[in-house]
């Protein structure tokens, strides 16, 4: 065990759940939450094996943090959450909207309650940063995909691993659960797709959708098919019975950097390259509304479950909301002083979830 954290730093992507969990016990701040003295023992000869003197000098360094570390505090527009130090690199509302699971730049996952907000537990095993994270409708299972090119599933309320699957050898950048919640579907930074039977570990498919990286990926409704959406903007649905296109069409002649399809599969929402926001109806591929940001850059788009609602943040740190329909903004979020870089609407649409490069959630009723 002291072999695994020689890095200069202490890392507990190395260490097994149970391991972890003492060593996030042990640097609890508050000495009520720490375990009796053999632990702390043990925790004081894994400060000498870094070099880095006493137990003092480390309890604030742990990469992931136990329940009593979570911090709340009232942010310009909503509850502000710290539960890990990395930056959070994606979120997503559970089903019930109930959970919130965020994933961060070192490999690490938290998994949050919304209401009171509280850390229910951190999931440790991806080796890189997390691009993208989901939870199943039941609020059951987790799902999670890594640039360290591994797609995990997690039963979420134990923390346990069901699976661990790496479809291929690429970039993990967007990942689904089919509406039954029996398969998963990944997608690669250089256009691969794949499919799993999750209870049974086998990859049922594999195959190229192009050269360029799958911006989002969805089962459709019967489970049957499969939409996704490439950096080319070209929109794809597969007959997942012999992997192939029944229907492709280009959206848009400019390159995409962010995407994502509304939940009921009504709409698609992307970033083209020249800074804009577009919206097209999935039914007739037009595009209903193309939003012009002016001079702000944006950088994550989230678009509602019903796909009435379009949240975008932007290198300036706000955020804001546009209704589709009334084809007008309904939200600002200030900026806080800290890169907001990324976002997600919970079920209702009734409050929101933004991303800091600091580690910190903001949750913001509307």
């Amino acid at each position: 065990m002291y072999e695994r954290q020689k890095t200069g730093r202490v890392d507990l992507r190395g260490l097994t759940s149970p391991e972890a969990q003492l060593v996030c016990a042990a640097l609890a701040p508050d000495p009520k939450d720490r375990p009796q003295e053999g632990a702390l023992t043990w925790v004081d000869q894994l400060c000498e094996c870094l070099n880095v003197g006493s137990y003092r000098a480390v309890k604030g360094r742990a990469s992931v943090r136990s329940r009593s570390q979570a911090e709340a505090a009232t942010g310009p527009g909503g509850m502000l959450l710290r539960g890990h130090p990395s930056a959070v690199t994606c979120c997503s509302f559970s089903g019930s909207g109930r959970h919130l699971l965020s994933g961060h730049e070192d490999g690490n996952v938290v998994m949050w309650e919304v209401d009171p907000p509280r850390i229910v537990r951190s999931f440790l095993e991806h080796s890189d940063a997390i691009r993208c994270c989901s939870m199943s409708s039941d609020d059951r299972l987790a799902l999670t995909a890594a640039t360290d090119q591994t797609v995990i599933l997690w039963e979420a309320t134990v923390g346990q691993i069901l699976r661990k699957w790496q479809p291929f050898p690429q970039e993990i950048v967007c990942c689904d659960f089919e509406p039954s919640s029996r398969r998963l579907v990944a997608g690669g930074s250089r256009g691969m797709m794949a499919i799993c039977d999750f209870l049974t570990g086998e990859t049922i498919a594999r195959w190229s959708a192009g050269k360029e990286a799958i911006v989002a990926c969805a089962f459709l409704p019967d489970g049957k098919g499969l939409l996704t959406l490439q950096r080319t903007g070209e929109l794809a649905q597969w007959d997942l019975r012999t992997q192939l296109a029944g229907r492709s069409v280009r959206l848009t002649e400019e390159a995409l950097t962010a995407g994502s399809f509304s939940r009921n599969l009504r709409r698609i929402v992307a970033i083209v390259a020249d800074q804009r926001i577009k919206v097209w109806e999935i039914s007739s591929k037009e595009v209903i509304w193309d939003i012009d940001c002016g001079k702000l850059m944006p950088l994550e788009v989230a678009i509602s479950w019903d796909g009435g609602s379009v949240l975008v943040v932007f290198t300036d740190d706000s955020a804001n909301i546009w209704d589709i329909d009334k084809k007008r903004e309904v939200w600002r979020l200030a900026p806080i002083g800290i890169a907001a870089i990324s976002c997600a609407f919970s079920p209702t649409g009734r409050s929101v979830a933004v991303g800091y490069q600091d580690g910190r959630l903001q949750v913001c009723p509307l």
